[in-house]
């Protein structure tokens, strides 16, 4: 028999939240999207993404965050659903976080 040994597996998780109950139809919203790796792994070039909640449109990245020593991508812009984008320095115990804004019809949502 052979034993081979794995390098551990990452546990990632992901959060998003506006921080609050109503939008103004015709304003704009500004959530975050958290991304966490709880180890026990690396998880560098994790690829993630973003959908928007329906009927939101013209949504810009405004920042990106790090804590850990995780390392924000070069174009966070490429968040956004269809496009994606790639974490370059992702450890254990470390999370990157964006920041959204997104535009509401003027009918609400």
């Amino acid at each position: 028999p052979t034993l081979r040994l794995c390098a551990p597996m990452a546990n990632l998780q992901v959060s998003k939240t506006d921080g609050s109950a109503t939008a103004i139809a015709g304003g704009t919203v500004t959530y975050t999207v958290t991304f966490s790796n709880l180890g026990p792994g690396n998880a560098s070039g994790a690829i993630v993404q973003d959908t928007p909640s329906t009927g939101l449109s013209n949504c810009n990245v405004l920042s990106c965050s790090t804590a850990g020593g995780a390392t924000c991508p070069g174009t966070p812009a490429n968040l956004m659903a269809p496009s994606t984008t790639t974490l370059p320095s992702f450890p254990s115990n470390s999370s990157v976080t964006f920041s959204v804004q997104c535009r509401v019809p003027a009918t609400g949502l």
